[in-house]
Protein backbone atom coordinates (compact mmCIF):
# COMPACT_ATOMS: atom_id res chain seq x y z
CA UNK A 1 0.00 0.00 0.00
CA UNK A 2 2.87 2.08 0.23
CA UNK A 3 4.25 1.81 -2.99
CA UNK A 4 1.34 3.11 -4.68
CA UNK A 5 -1.28 4.35 -2.98
CA UNK A 6 -2.98 5.83 -5.96
CA UNK A 7 -3.93 2.12 -6.86
CA UNK A 8 -6.22 1.85 -3.68
CA UNK A 9 -10.08 4.35 -3.99
CA UNK A 10 -12.97 2.43 -3.91
CA UNK A 11 -16.73 3.20 -4.76
CA UNK A 12 -17.61 3.51 -1.13
CA UNK A 13 -16.29 6.21 1.24
CA UNK A 14 -13.08 4.85 3.65
CA UNK A 15 -11.19 6.98 6.02
CA UNK A 16 -8.18 8.02 4.62
CA UNK A 17 -4.94 8.72 6.85
CA UNK A 18 -1.96 10.24 5.30
CA UNK A 19 -2.89 9.23 1.93
CA UNK A 20 -3.37 5.33 2.59
CA UNK A 21 -6.57 4.25 2.50
CA UNK A 22 -7.84 2.22 5.67
CA UNK A 23 -9.84 -0.46 3.93
CA UNK A 24 -7.31 -2.45 2.32
CA UNK A 25 -5.12 -1.93 5.22
CA UNK A 26 -7.55 -3.14 7.75
CA UNK A 27 -8.37 -5.81 5.82
CA UNK A 28 -4.81 -7.25 4.99
CA UNK A 29 -4.12 -7.10 8.67
CA UNK A 30 -7.24 -9.11 9.69
CA UNK A 31 -7.09 -11.71 6.80
CA UNK A 32 -3.43 -12.50 8.10
CA UNK A 33 -4.18 -12.35 11.74
CA UNK A 34 -7.24 -15.06 10.42
CA UNK A 35 -4.72 -17.11 8.59
CA UNK A 36 -2.58 -17.15 11.40
CA UNK A 37 -5.14 -18.23 13.98
CA UNK A 38 -6.72 -20.92 11.82
CA UNK A 39 -2.79 -22.20 11.31
CA UNK A 40 -2.42 -21.95 15.03
CA UNK A 41 -5.28 -23.82 15.57
CA UNK A 42 -4.04 -26.71 12.96
CA UNK A 43 0.25 -26.27 14.28
CA UNK A 44 -0.11 -29.59 16.34
CA UNK A 45 -0.61 -32.04 13.01
CA UNK A 46 2.21 -30.40 11.84
CA UNK A 47 4.89 -30.41 14.46
CA UNK A 48 7.11 -32.88 13.30
CA UNK A 49 6.83 -31.48 9.76
CA UNK A 50 9.10 -29.79 7.48
CA UNK A 51 8.85 -26.19 7.15
CA UNK A 52 7.83 -27.12 3.30
CA UNK A 53 4.68 -28.87 4.37
CA UNK A 54 3.95 -26.18 6.44
CA UNK A 55 4.04 -23.61 4.29
CA UNK A 56 1.92 -25.60 1.57
CA UNK A 57 -0.72 -25.99 4.19
CA UNK A 58 -0.53 -22.31 4.78
CA UNK A 59 -1.04 -22.23 1.08
CA UNK A 60 -3.83 -24.15 1.01
CA UNK A 61 -5.80 -22.11 3.45
CA UNK A 62 -4.63 -18.73 2.37
CA UNK A 63 -5.72 -18.69 -1.63
CA UNK A 64 -8.76 -19.93 -1.54
CA UNK A 65 -9.32 -17.89 1.54
CA UNK A 66 -8.44 -14.56 -0.34
CA UNK A 67 -10.48 -15.77 -3.43
CA UNK A 68 -13.48 -16.27 -1.78
CA UNK A 69 -13.47 -12.67 0.18
CA UNK A 70 -12.23 -11.21 -2.58
CA UNK A 71 -15.45 -12.39 -4.31
CA UNK A 72 -17.79 -12.05 -1.32
CA UNK A 73 -16.58 -8.18 -1.16
CA UNK A 74 -17.20 -7.51 -4.95
CA UNK A 75 -20.44 -9.18 -5.82
CA UNK A 76 -22.22 -9.35 -2.51
CA UNK A 77 -21.03 -5.68 -0.46
CA UNK A 78 -20.17 -4.02 -3.36
CA UNK A 79 -16.99 -2.99 -2.90
CA UNK A 80 -14.98 -2.16 -5.98
CA UNK A 81 -12.06 -0.51 -6.35
CA UNK A 82 -12.53 2.27 -8.65
CA UNK A 83 -8.38 2.97 -9.42
CA UNK A 84 -7.85 -0.19 -10.84
CA UNK A 85 -11.47 -1.35 -12.33
CA UNK A 86 -9.26 -0.84 -15.85
CA UNK A 87 -7.47 -4.10 -14.84
CA UNK A 88 -8.77 -7.89 -15.72
CA UNK A 89 -9.80 -9.47 -12.56
CA UNK A 90 -8.84 -12.94 -11.95
CA UNK A 91 -10.16 -16.13 -14.21
CA UNK A 92 -13.44 -17.61 -13.14
CA UNK A 93 -14.00 -15.60 -10.08
CA UNK A 94 -13.54 -12.32 -11.70
CA UNK A 95 -12.57 -10.44 -8.84
CA UNK A 96 -8.78 -8.81 -7.45
CA UNK A 97 -9.10 -6.26 -9.86
CA UNK A 98 -5.35 -4.85 -10.18
CA UNK A 99 -2.46 -4.52 -12.02
CA UNK A 100 -0.81 -7.97 -11.80
CA UNK A 101 2.10 -7.22 -9.45
CA UNK A 102 -0.50 -6.48 -6.92
CA UNK A 103 -2.29 -9.57 -7.61
CA UNK A 104 0.74 -11.36 -7.49
CA UNK A 105 1.69 -9.47 -4.23
CA UNK A 106 -1.43 -9.92 -2.64
CA UNK A 107 -1.06 -13.92 -3.36
CA UNK A 108 2.17 -13.37 -1.69
CA UNK A 109 1.28 -11.92 1.33
CA UNK A 110 0.07 -15.13 3.60
CA UNK A 111 3.13 -17.43 2.44
CA UNK A 112 5.71 -14.53 3.34
CA UNK A 113 4.10 -13.85 6.22
CA UNK A 114 4.20 -17.16 7.15
CA UNK A 115 7.74 -17.34 6.77
CA UNK A 116 8.62 -14.10 8.44
CA UNK A 117 6.83 -15.58 11.72
CA UNK A 118 8.33 -18.92 11.37
CA UNK A 119 11.68 -17.19 10.93
CA UNK A 120 11.22 -14.94 13.52
CA UNK A 121 10.30 -18.39 15.71
CA UNK A 122 6.98 -16.61 16.70
CA UNK A 123 5.42 -19.43 18.79
CA UNK A 124 1.57 -19.23 19.87
CA UNK A 125 1.68 -19.92 23.57
CA UNK A 126 -1.80 -21.33 23.50
CA UNK A 127 -0.72 -24.32 21.02
CA UNK A 128 3.05 -24.53 22.80
CA UNK A 129 1.91 -26.98 25.40
CA UNK A 130 0.47 -29.27 22.52
CA UNK A 131 3.51 -29.19 20.70
CA UNK A 132 5.89 -30.91 23.75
Amino acid sequence: MLIDKGEYGYNQDFLIILGINTFPFFAFSLGLFSLYLIYSHYEYLFKKNSYLKKLLFVVLIYFPLLIILETVAYYYFDIRNTASFIYVGLPICNCLHAARWMQVSYFLMGPLYFTITYLLKIKNPHVQRLLK
